[in-house]
Protein backbone atom coordinates (compact mmCIF):
# COMPACT_ATOMS: atom_id res chain seq x y z
CA UNK A 1 0.00 0.00 0.00
CA UNK A 2 1.07 3.60 -0.36
CA UNK A 3 2.36 4.57 2.11
CA UNK A 4 3.58 1.10 3.10
CA UNK A 5 2.40 0.02 6.55
CA UNK A 6 3.24 -2.99 8.68
CA UNK A 7 1.59 -4.58 11.69
CA UNK A 8 2.99 -6.64 14.55
CA UNK A 9 0.54 -8.91 16.37
CA UNK A 10 1.41 -10.97 19.43
CA UNK A 11 -1.45 -13.39 20.07
CA UNK A 12 -2.55 -15.88 22.67
CA UNK A 13 -5.13 -18.57 21.91
CA UNK A 14 -6.22 -20.22 25.18
CA UNK A 15 -8.41 -22.60 23.14
CA UNK A 16 -8.43 -23.76 19.52
CA UNK A 17 -9.21 -26.91 17.56
CA UNK A 18 -5.43 -27.43 17.48
CA UNK A 19 -4.95 -26.87 21.21
CA UNK A 20 -3.81 -23.74 23.08
CA UNK A 21 -0.89 -21.81 21.62
CA UNK A 22 0.72 -18.41 21.19
CA UNK A 23 1.90 -16.77 18.00
CA UNK A 24 3.52 -13.59 16.76
CA UNK A 25 2.88 -12.22 13.27
CA UNK A 26 4.73 -9.48 11.40
CA UNK A 27 3.38 -8.47 8.03
CA UNK A 28 2.71 -5.64 5.64
CA UNK A 29 -0.46 -4.33 4.04
CA UNK A 30 -0.47 -5.07 0.32
CA UNK A 31 -2.74 -4.50 -2.66
CA UNK A 32 -3.66 -7.29 -5.04
CA UNK A 33 -6.04 -6.24 -7.78
CA UNK A 34 -8.65 -4.02 -6.15
CA UNK A 35 -8.29 -5.59 -2.70
CA UNK A 36 -6.08 -4.87 0.30
CA UNK A 37 -4.64 -7.72 2.35
CA UNK A 38 -2.36 -8.23 5.31
CA UNK A 39 0.57 -10.21 3.87
CA UNK A 40 2.31 -12.37 6.45
CA UNK A 41 6.08 -11.95 6.24
CA UNK A 42 7.05 -13.69 9.49
CA UNK A 43 5.14 -15.87 11.88
CA UNK A 44 6.38 -17.54 15.08
CA UNK A 45 4.47 -20.08 17.20
CA UNK A 46 5.14 -21.99 20.40
CA UNK A 47 3.37 -25.23 19.36
CA UNK A 48 4.14 -27.54 16.47
CA UNK A 49 0.61 -28.79 15.59
CA UNK A 50 -0.69 -25.37 14.39
CA UNK A 51 2.60 -24.84 12.55
CA UNK A 52 2.02 -27.84 10.32
CA UNK A 53 -1.63 -27.01 9.60
CA UNK A 54 -1.04 -23.33 8.84
CA UNK A 55 2.13 -23.77 6.82
CA UNK A 56 1.07 -26.79 4.76
CA UNK A 57 -2.53 -25.73 4.02
CA UNK A 58 -2.37 -21.94 3.87
CA UNK A 59 1.30 -21.15 3.24
CA UNK A 60 1.76 -19.17 6.45
CA UNK A 61 5.55 -18.91 7.06
CA UNK A 62 5.40 -20.50 10.52
CA UNK A 63 8.40 -21.36 12.69
CA UNK A 64 8.80 -22.57 16.27
CA UNK A 65 9.83 -19.96 18.80
CA UNK A 66 9.19 -18.66 22.29
CA UNK A 67 6.34 -16.21 22.88
CA UNK A 68 5.92 -14.79 26.40
CA UNK A 69 3.48 -12.33 27.95
CA UNK A 70 3.85 -10.23 31.08
CA UNK A 71 1.63 -7.70 32.78
CA UNK A 72 2.71 -5.14 35.35
CA UNK A 73 0.09 -2.78 36.71
CA UNK A 74 -1.67 -1.37 33.63
CA UNK A 75 1.02 -2.29 31.06
CA UNK A 76 1.03 -5.46 28.94
CA UNK A 77 4.14 -6.79 27.20
CA UNK A 78 4.76 -9.52 24.65
CA UNK A 79 8.12 -10.97 23.64
CA UNK A 80 9.28 -13.19 20.78
CA UNK A 81 12.53 -15.14 21.03
CA UNK A 82 14.24 -17.75 18.85
CA UNK A 83 15.92 -19.62 20.40
CA UNK A 84 15.03 -18.81 24.02
CA UNK A 85 17.11 -15.86 25.20
CA UNK A 86 17.63 -14.34 21.73
CA UNK A 87 15.01 -11.57 21.55
CA UNK A 88 13.65 -10.93 18.06
CA UNK A 89 10.93 -8.45 18.96
CA UNK A 90 8.96 -7.02 21.85
CA UNK A 91 5.81 -4.97 22.20
CA UNK A 92 4.33 -3.03 25.10
CA UNK A 93 0.81 -1.66 25.39
CA UNK A 94 -1.36 0.21 27.87
CA UNK A 95 -5.10 -0.10 27.14
CA UNK A 96 -6.66 3.32 27.64
CA UNK A 97 -9.91 3.67 25.69
CA UNK A 98 -12.44 0.99 24.79
CA UNK A 99 -13.67 1.45 21.22
CA UNK A 100 -16.45 -0.12 19.19
CA UNK A 101 -15.20 -3.43 17.85
CA UNK A 102 -15.83 -4.64 14.33
CA UNK A 103 -19.25 -6.28 13.96
CA UNK A 104 -19.49 -10.06 14.26
CA UNK A 105 -18.65 -11.71 10.94
CA UNK A 106 -16.13 -9.06 9.94
CA UNK A 107 -13.41 -10.62 7.77
CA UNK A 108 -9.73 -9.79 8.24
CA UNK A 109 -8.33 -10.55 4.77
CA UNK A 110 -4.83 -12.00 4.77
CA UNK A 111 -2.65 -13.57 2.14
CA UNK A 112 0.46 -15.68 2.13
CA UNK A 113 2.72 -17.43 -0.32
CA UNK A 114 2.71 -21.23 -0.21
CA UNK A 115 5.90 -22.62 -1.70
CA UNK A 116 6.26 -26.37 -2.21
CA UNK A 117 9.97 -27.19 -2.63
CA UNK A 118 10.98 -29.42 -5.51
CA UNK A 119 12.58 -32.82 -4.90
CA UNK A 120 14.40 -32.42 -8.20
CA UNK A 121 17.98 -31.19 -8.32
CA UNK A 122 18.43 -27.69 -9.79
CA UNK A 123 14.72 -26.86 -9.41
CA UNK A 124 13.72 -24.37 -6.68
CA UNK A 125 10.07 -25.32 -6.28
CA UNK A 126 7.30 -27.54 -7.57
CA UNK A 127 4.47 -25.11 -6.80
CA UNK A 128 4.03 -21.49 -5.69
CA UNK A 129 0.56 -20.16 -4.80
CA UNK A 130 -0.67 -16.82 -3.46
CA UNK A 131 -3.40 -17.82 -0.99
CA UNK A 132 -6.13 -15.67 0.57
CA UNK A 133 -7.56 -16.50 3.97
CA UNK A 134 -10.12 -14.37 5.78
CA UNK A 135 -10.15 -14.58 9.56
CA UNK A 136 -13.78 -14.06 10.59
CA UNK A 137 -14.14 -12.23 13.93
CA UNK A 138 -16.92 -12.44 16.50
CA UNK A 139 -17.50 -11.48 20.16
CA UNK A 140 -14.78 -8.84 19.90
CA UNK A 141 -13.64 -6.35 22.53
CA UNK A 142 -11.22 -3.64 21.40
CA UNK A 143 -9.08 -1.02 23.17
CA UNK A 144 -6.73 1.63 21.87
CA UNK A 145 -3.89 3.05 23.88
CA UNK A 146 -0.22 3.84 24.05
CA UNK A 147 2.24 1.28 22.82
CA UNK A 148 5.47 0.58 21.05
CA UNK A 149 7.34 -2.27 19.45
CA UNK A 150 11.03 -2.96 19.04
CA UNK A 151 13.17 -5.33 16.99
CA UNK A 152 16.39 -5.56 19.01
CA UNK A 153 17.71 -8.82 17.55
CA UNK A 154 19.43 -8.74 14.19
CA UNK A 155 19.20 -12.30 12.92
CA UNK A 156 19.98 -13.58 9.46
CA UNK A 157 17.77 -16.58 10.27
CA UNK A 158 14.82 -14.48 11.50
CA UNK A 159 15.15 -11.01 9.91
CA UNK A 160 12.16 -9.36 11.58
CA UNK A 161 14.34 -6.27 11.95
CA UNK A 162 14.16 -5.84 8.15
CA UNK A 163 10.72 -4.21 8.70
CA UNK A 164 11.84 -1.43 11.06
CA UNK A 165 9.48 0.88 12.91
CA UNK A 166 9.74 4.29 11.27
CA UNK A 167 6.56 5.77 12.75
CA UNK A 168 3.99 4.23 15.10
CA UNK A 169 0.51 4.72 13.70
CA UNK A 170 -1.39 3.14 16.57
CA UNK A 171 -1.65 0.39 19.13
CA UNK A 172 -4.65 -1.77 19.93
CA UNK A 173 -5.63 -4.71 22.11
CA UNK A 174 -8.21 -7.11 20.70
CA UNK A 175 -9.95 -9.98 22.46
CA UNK A 176 -12.12 -11.98 20.05
CA UNK A 177 -13.22 -15.34 18.78
CA UNK A 178 -12.39 -16.13 15.19
CA UNK A 179 -12.68 -18.88 12.65
CA UNK A 180 -10.45 -19.58 9.69
CA UNK A 181 -12.74 -20.67 6.83
CA UNK A 182 -11.71 -22.17 3.53
CA UNK A 183 -8.90 -20.46 1.68
CA UNK A 184 -8.85 -19.21 -1.90
CA UNK A 185 -5.94 -19.46 -4.33
CA UNK A 186 -5.51 -15.98 -5.82
CA UNK A 187 -2.75 -16.92 -8.23
CA UNK A 188 -0.46 -19.80 -9.11
CA UNK A 189 2.98 -18.47 -9.95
Amino acid sequence: TDPPTAALMINEYPWSTLGPYREAILGVNVCYGDETFHYTNYLMLDSDVPILAGRDLYGFPKKMGVIEFEQQDDVMAGYVERPRGIRICSGVFRPEVPVDPPPDGTPMPTCSLRVIPSPEKDKDHSLVELIQTDLILSSAELWTGSGSCHFPGISVLDPWHSLPVKKMLGATHLVADFVLPDAKILETL
